[in-house]
């Protein structure tokens, strides 16, 4: 770049020097002097104006998507294109994340989505039972006004009550669930997060469905919750009630995978149902023996517990996302 411009100042000086000589020297210092300015404008073209030309044309054509290539000998221009080239790789680079934010964005507000209609799902469930408590009070105090003593005293069969109140704590149990769901189950202020996992949580477990994966991992909460009650030296009264819990939420967790299976065309319902029957009836059998002293809330049983949970998610609920996903995009 500095030849052109030494030949651009040499030319002036030497017409300059061509009017103090005499022909014929005269002459030759014109010639020269034409000789430096036409080097010198060549070289200028060639260096910088047809390089500026060109980037310029390419820059401002539509939809340009790469930079001509620039000799290193223009230097200025060279500046300019490391210059834009680093404002594209800048571009591309604040896209690349623009892009990542949508997405995660888009996660959230499907995970929301499926949030709130496992929620609505257990409010219905709760209303539904608490009508139909209503509806029974009701006609028990009718009956009890209108029939007298007697048929009151054949109204009040313990066993109505009985049946009534596991109802109602069973809706209770599903409001509660709900609640834990959105994230007031795990408390970090609690003394007893302190004590080692037996039951950590791994990416393989992953569905790629957020509100299935949300509870899978708050089944492992309820498994860890009971081992810290073992370790802790909890009584038999205070371990059943955590077993309840985790069962109580296994159940509900099952209904909402069952709620996918109706969305979607998952060929595999049926033997999905029947294994979440089959733990039904296991973990009822099993609670029961618990009661009669015949078993024991013990390693074998959390083992038990943890060891169905992985196989059923890597054998089982892993088949699900892609029937529920492709579910998804026809609704949409």
């Amino acid at each position: 770049m500095g030849v052109p411009i030494i030949f651009l100042i040499i030319a002036p000086l030497a017409g300059i020097i061509a009017l103090q000589l005499t022909p014929p020297f005269s002459n030759a210092a014109v010639v020269l002097s034409l000789v430096f300015s036409a080097c010198g404008l060549g070289l200028l073209y060639k260096y910088l104006l047809r390089p500026l030309r060109t980037l310029t044309t390419a820059v401002s054509r539509t939809g340009c998507t790469d930079i001509p290539a620039i000799g290193a000998s223009c230097d200025i221009v060279r500046a300019l294109e490391d210059s834009l080239r680093a404002h594209e790789v800048a571009l591309q680079h604040d896209a690349s994340e623009a892009q990542d934010a949508r997405k995660k964005l888009l996660h959230e507000i499907q995970e929301l989505r499926e949030n709130r209609a496992v929620t609505l799902q257990a409010q219905q469930a709760a209303l539904e039972v608490l009508r139909k408590a209503q509806t029974q009070l009701i006609g028990l105090a009718t009956s009890v006004a209108d029939q007298g003593h007697s048929s009151s005293r054949q109204m009040h069969d313990p066993q109505l009550f009985i049946k009534l109140a596991a109802e109602l704590h069973r809706s209770e149990c599903a409001l509660l669930h709900a609640g834990q769901f959105w994230g007031n189950a795990v408390q970090a202020d609690n003394p007893e997060s302190a004590l080692p996992e037996v039951f950590l949580w791994k990416d393989c477990y992953n569905t790629s469905i957020p509100v299935i994966d949300g509870q899978h991992k708050l089944l492992v909460s309820y498994i860890n919750k009971l081992h810290r009650g073992m370790q802790n030296g909890c009584d038999k009264n205070l371990l059943l009630e955590i077993l309840d819990e985790l069962t109580g939420y296994a159940f509900t967790h099952f209904a909402t995978e069952e709620m996918y299976f109706t969305r979607s065309t998952y060929p595999l319902a049926d033997k999905h149902l029947e294994e979440h029957q089959q733990f039904r009836k296991t973990v009822t059998q099993l609670r029961d023996a618990v009661l009669d002293g015949k078993a024991f809330i013990d390693i074998a049983l959390l083992e038990y517990l943890k060891t169905w949970l992985v196989e059923h998610i890597q054998r089982m609920d892993a088949g699900i996302a892609p029937y529920v996903t492709r579910a998804e995009i026809c609704c949409k």
